[in-house]
């Protein structure tokens, strides 16, 4: 049985026993052990995503964290790293999930700074508070 299943039968929503991602990176003993790894995070400016892009960050990679919002996404940032101590690397790259050329160009931007990704966290989607938004259409390049 998981170290963590105890913990978890009794949910009683933020705050209670349950531990978070960087509790779980400093018990495994991974703070600044993953410094020669590459993480793609999205959506690392609201939510989990800035938890998920913290405890990735104390492992010591190099954290590729995509927001639609820059200079949100810096804000974020600075906090991490003044607060976190860390061997590792963030690195932050635009990109608008509605929009596929937004898409194309943050991957193609993704490619240019890195061979490799090691681990891929898709955190950004659909959020049900907030308008409902279809992905704007794409004229399709002729064969």
């Amino acid at each position: 049985m998981s170290r963590y299943a105890a913990a978890h039968a009794t949910l009683k929503g933020p705050g209670d026993a349950r531990p978070t991602a960087l509790q779980i990176v400093e018990d495994e003993n991974l703070t600044n052990n993953l410094t020669d790894k590459v993480f793609l995070v999205t959506g690392v400016s609201s939510g989990i995503g800035i938890e998920t892009l913290r405890a990735m960050y104390a492992t010591g990679a190099h954290v590729i964290g995509t927001v639609r919002n820059m200079d949100k996404g810096k804000a974020v940032v600075d906090e991490i790293e003044r607060n976190t101590p860390s061997k590792g690397k963030i690195t932050l790259v635009l990109m608008d999930n509605a929009s596929l050329e937004s898409v194309r160009k943050a991957a193609a931007e993704i490619k240019q700074l890195t061979e490799k990704l090691n681990v891929a966290i898709f955190n950004a989607g659909y959020v049900p508070i907030l308008p409902f938004l279809k992905t704007k259409t794409i004229h399709p390049v002729p064969i």
